[in-house]
């Protein structure tokens, strides 16, 4: 065996140009704008590092990259599925906010990276030259388009640095709008908007006072039960005054067909409500709606409900028997059973055409 470290050198750096020669023009056609938009030059050279490192070797790209203080994490693969970006957010550290989140995919579908930052988000300040210039930007272009430049500042001076930095002044001025429909609310608005690239569509869930990281969780695990896959997301946090906190969720994805969703289709006259109800549900009606997709949502908690209620009025006849856990899993065991009655009995309450008593 060699002790001369040369010739390895020489070995390791040509299979690690070689393959820098395939990867690089691949990544940097295939990435998306948005991308190389939000994502600093040190950063994109740590994911073209790692993903190059896979290649050499012989791996597929599965990556993750923890920063040094456990509040960064980048995940790096080679596969673009529906689901994928909620599954992980589940095993991060549950007790920090969540501060940013970037989830940006291939073009060809090859490589998806997703980072996720936790912690509280710097917020903007009007000392800094460059935050500075960007609001003097945004409220010029707000000026222009007839907008409430009152209200642009105030959502400007309550969004995060970060958010300031990156968005375009068409961005900022769009979600100023969607602050104000929820400012001094505890509502939930859900839009869905065409994108430039005519194969996607950008689904916009605007939440007051709701906790974000359970919230961006449960949307885009959604979106993934219905073959929804997400593209590019972002969330952004604005302080509104006194009555808290408003949060924009922007998932950027495309249907189950690989094609933008149809705002008159069935799938998002069934996933607009769902996506309202988000901050409201219960995790049991939720986990049961991803075991039982076409049951609904509505009917889910119509079931966990009852199942509820009949756990209190049987619990005392036999605590084990009858315990609550047990009572849902028999429903669910039986869903279609369930799923009957959940419906009987939201027709006996319609507030618009409720069914007689008899």
């Amino acid at each position: 065996m060699t002790t001369d470290p040369a010739p390895l050198r020489a070995a390791l750096l040509d299979g690690f140009s070689t393959t820098l020669d395939t990867v690089l023009p691949w990544f940097l056609a295939q990435m998306p704008a948005a991308y190389f938009a939000d994502t600093d030059e040190r950063e994109r050279l740590a994911h073209l590092r790692a993903v190059v490192a896979a290649r050499a070797s012989g791996q597929r790209p599965r990556i993750t990259l923890r920063g040094e203080d456990g509040m960064r994490w980048t995940f790096i693969s080679d596969e673009d599925k529906p689901g994928q970006f909620a599954t992980l957010l589940g095993p991060l550290p549950s007790d920090a906010p969540l501060r940013l989140v970037k989830v940006h995919n291939a073009a060809d579908g090859q490589l998806s990276i997703d980072t996720i930052v936790l912690g509280e988000a710097p917020r903007f300040d009007a000392d800094d030259p460059e935050q500075r210039a960007k609001l003097d930007a945004i409220l010029a272009y707000a000026q222009s388009e007839g907008a409430d430049v009152a209200l642009v500042d105030r959502f400007v001076r309550g969004s995060a640095a970060e958010f300031v930095r990156a968005a375009t002044p068409l961005r900022a001025l769009r979600s100023a709008a969607r602050f104000a429909l929820v400012s001094g609310t505890d509502d939930t608005l859900v839009h869905l908007e065409p994108e430039q690239e005519p194969n996607l569509s950008r689904v916009v869930v605007t939440v007051a006072n709701s906790n974000t990281r359970r919230m961006t969780e449960r949307c885009a695990a959604l979106l993934g039960v219905h073959d929804v896959n997400i593209q590019r997301a972002f969330v952004d946090t604005v302080q509104d005054g006194p009555n808290g906190w408003i949060a924009v969720l922007t998932f950027v994805a495309r249907g189950p067909d690989g094609k933008a969703i149809d705002p008159e289709g069935d799938l998002w006259k069934h996933l607009e409500p769902e996506l309202g109800r988000m901050k409201w549900v219960t995790d049991a009606a939720i986990a049961l709606d991803r075991q039982s997709t076409p049951l609904g949502l509505a009917r889910c908690e119509v079931v966990v409900a009852l199942a509820s209620l009949a756990h209190q009025c049987l619990v005392k006849e036999n605590p084990y028997a009858f315990a609550r856990a047990r009572v849902l899993s028999i429903a669910t065991r039986h869903i279609a059973i369930a799923a009957d009655i959940a419906a009987l009995l939201a027709e006996r309450f319609d507030p618009a055409g409720p069914l007689a008593d008899d």
